[in-house]
């Protein structure tokens, strides 16, 4: 995030998840300004990221996941400048995986246009994932009006509104970094592959 320029940072965490504030602190370490919004229970991901829609909703919003390595190290800045450019309403970053259907893989044509994001598909032709997005004040809008009409044991998944604004007519892109890495550390199969030095 900062080799893309970005200053300020909300993390959302749950009550048993202080020590992460306790680590990170203001973020004077990182030379980004650190916050914390508390969501005191999962309802997930998309509810997560709704929680900090009061302070984010007039602004572009970068998220990246907490328990995910993904490489090259400019991967923010690609798709800043991705959305820059595009003026897109959402740029998603995709990376390669053999594992698409225990994530996010994302349908789009050669110039990037994102048709179809799926979420955890039983089964799919497509070899990649969506590791981490930038988007609009727009979409914003759409994520706090799905995650409200939703009953509160049945929010939608954040793959499924990016899903939605598809339907929608939002203008949803994809920037593949074909030799990018996605790992996910929050799996013991990740986790071993960083301890054991086989990740990124």
């Amino acid at each position: 995030m900062k080799v893309a320029g970005i200053t300020e940072c909300l993390m959302v965490i749950a009550p048993w998840k202080l020590e992460v504030a306790r680590v990170f602190g203001d973020g004077a370490a990182s030379g980004i300004s650190l916050s914390y919004v508390m969501r005191n229970v999962p309802r997930g991901l998309a509810d997560a990221v709704d929680a900090a829609y009061a302070w984010v909703r007039d602004y572009d919003v970068a998220l990246a996941l907490p328990d995910t390595l993904l490489s090259p190290a400019d991967v923010f800045h690609q798709i800043g400048q991705e959305r820059l450019r595009s003026q897109a309403d959402v740029v998603l970053g995709v990376f390669p995986t053999p594992k698409p259907e225990q994530l996010g893989p994302v349908r789009f044509d050669p110039q990037g246009r994102v048709s179809e994001v799926l979420d955890k598909p039983k089964t799919t032709d497509l070899k990649n994932t969506w590791g981490l997005a930038i988007w609009s004040p727009r979409f914003t809008a759409l994520l706090h009006e799905q995650v409200a009409a939703a009953p509160e044991d049945g929010k939608p998944t954040l793959g499924a509104v990016f899903h939605q604004a598809v339907k929608e007519g939002f203008d949803v892109r994809a920037l593949y970094f074909e030799g990018g890495t996605f790992l996910d550390i929050g799996t013991p199969e990740g986790l071993g592959r960083v301890v054991s030095g086989v990740g990124l």
